[in-house]
């Protein structure tokens, strides 16, 4: 080595050694959003589960990249944090839907009772074809009367529900317009909310009924229903028939009186469902409500004493 070289390596400044504790700015950035994740996943999921799921990913990823290895521990403690406290984040959040549910009730009996005072009736559970074939739904109709008028106008009368203008206006109703918020994996375009229809039925036959026909009262008669798991568009006009509503509540069927509302304390096990009566009141049924006192109050010219739901 000569001198010159002797030199430059004596004036060559030593690298100070790296601060294992020292992260970059996208690190730092980081951690705040992994905190965030597990309790959107809970929220827009309605499960804790996915949230615990969502950490420990995290986890496993911050093991693999290496600069957030010192994260680990935090991240392990969040962890043991997300899992005592992401069960009370979601679990108010059943009577809340519960109660968002009977709103959407309320404003759709809003919209059918409007609908009669503007013509005199009822809207038809549906609006037939030349042969008689169920061509549009009663959801349809209302749409001016639930604030839809620029969907209304998009709808084409003259072509099937299912028709290739029609089809396409599935997916842009208002989320809860017919849907439930309790109702987990929700298909935007299948409906929660049905008429009872059929023999016996202020719906038969497609008529569109007038409340002066409710002689055993519009305060009496249950007219609206949810349903769990619905497999029915919105826009396809199929409802509940009074044979289907008289499987009771939460049997466990497919078609019928049912809803994805918890027992308290138990969220795998729903003990209601909500109804509307013609007067357009919303109450809630509990699945031991009886069979003989649920036909009376799903016809509306029986004739019999109605004992009101508690």
């Amino acid at each position: 080595m000569n001198s010159n070289e002797v030199g430059t390596a004596a004036e060559t400044p030593k690298e100070p050694p790296r601060n294992r504790c020292q992260f970059s700015m996208r690190v730092l950035f980081l951690f705040p959003v992994a905190i965030a994740l597990p309790f959107a996943a809970t929220y827009l999921l309605d499960s804790a589960a996915w949230g615990v799921f969502v950490l420990f990913v995290e986890l496993v990823a911050g093991a693999v990249y290496r600069p957030t290895r010192p994260l680990a521990i935090p991240a392990l403690l969040l962890l043991v944090l997300v899992v005592l406290f992401l069960p009370a984040i979601s679990a108010p959040r059943g009577p809340a839907r519960d109660a968002q549910c009977r709103n959407n009730m309320k404003q759709i009996m809003l919209a059918l009772l409007n609908y009669h005072d503007t013509y005199q009736c009822f809207p038809p559970a549906y609006v037939a074809d030349d042969e008689g074939q169920p061509m549009h739904s009663w959801r349809v109709l209302i749409l001016p009367f639930c604030e839809q008028q620029p969907l209304y106008d998009q709808y084409r009368f003259d072509e099937p529900w299912d028709g290739p203008n029609n089809s396409q206006l599935a997916g842009k109703i208002a989320y809860f317009t017919f849907r439930c918020p309790s109702q987990p994996n929700a298909n935007r375009v299948n409906t929660n909310y049905l008429l009872i229809t059929g023999d016996g039925t202020a719906w038969a036959d497609g008529r569109a009924p007038i409340l002066d026909e409710f002689t055993d009262g519009p305060a009496n008669t249950i007219i609206l229903v949810e349903i769990a798991d619905s497999d029915i568009p919105w826009l396809e006009p199929r409802d509940m028939t009074l044979e289907q509503a008289m499987l009771g509540i939460n049997p466990g069927l497919r078609i019928c009186i049912s809803s994805w509302h918890p027992a308290r304390g138990n969220n795998e096990r729903q003990e209601s469902a909500n109804v509307a009566f013609a007067d357009g009141s919303v109450t809630n049924l509990k699945n031991d409500f009886p069979l003989a006192e649920l036909r009376k109050l799903l016809t509306h010219q029986g004739g019999e004493k109605v004992a009101p739901p508690e």
